[in-house]
């Protein structure tokens, strides 16, 4: 391996004293630069944020090559499975997996239903429909207009969100 400049192991230390378990201090990824949390101006949470952001963009890039490079070695010895030193194994999918389009999929399992060469049971064997229920703010906000039981019952279902998300805007890395 060639000698490069070395990111942080860990990009967090967390004050194990601290009940809750929360981060008290963060590493630059870029820097190695220590920004305590409680300390920082919102101009470094803010560039601290757009340095992961681009270090998780970089480190997704080298991920793909590496990963490219791991399933190349495998395609050429026929092998998806590689045991490693330490009790590790690296696995990788052969070349022949594929995907299939759920709608085309859907529409000639029924031609195959109504040509008799397939039963029913053999289609919902292949294919399984999914229901994802997804709440709708605009929707759930008029119901809580209604006020009284219904407000109250829907509020039950509510907790706060475990992650709010953050965004910085303008500003280049």
């Amino acid at each position: 391996m060639t000698e490069a400049a070395k990111p942080p192991a860990q990009l967090v230390r967390i004050d194990s004293s601290n009940a809750q378990g929360e981060a008290v201090s963060v590493i630059h990824p870029d820097t190695g630069e220590i920004l305590e949390l409680k300390d920082a101006t919102d101009q470094q949470l803010a560039e601290w944020i757009l340095a992961v952001r681009s270090w998780e963009a970089n480190a997704r890039t080298a991920k793909a090559f590496v990963s490219r490079e791991a399933h190349r070695r495998m395609d050429a010895d026929a092998k998806w499975s590689r045991p490693l030193a330490g009790g590790m194994t690296l696995r990788g999918e052969s070349p022949e997996v594929v995907e299939y389009d759920a709608d085309a999929l859907r529409a000639e399992l029924l031609a195959l239903i109504k040509e008799g060469k397939i039963s029913a049971d053999a289609a919902k064997d292949a294919l399984k429909r999914e229901v994802v229920y997804t709440p709708s703010k605009r929707g759930i906000n008029a119901l809580l207009k209604l006020g009284g039981d219904v407000k109250a019952r829907v509020k039950a279902c509510a907790s706060p969100k475990e992650r709010r998300s953050l965004k910085v805007e303008g500003g280049e890395r």
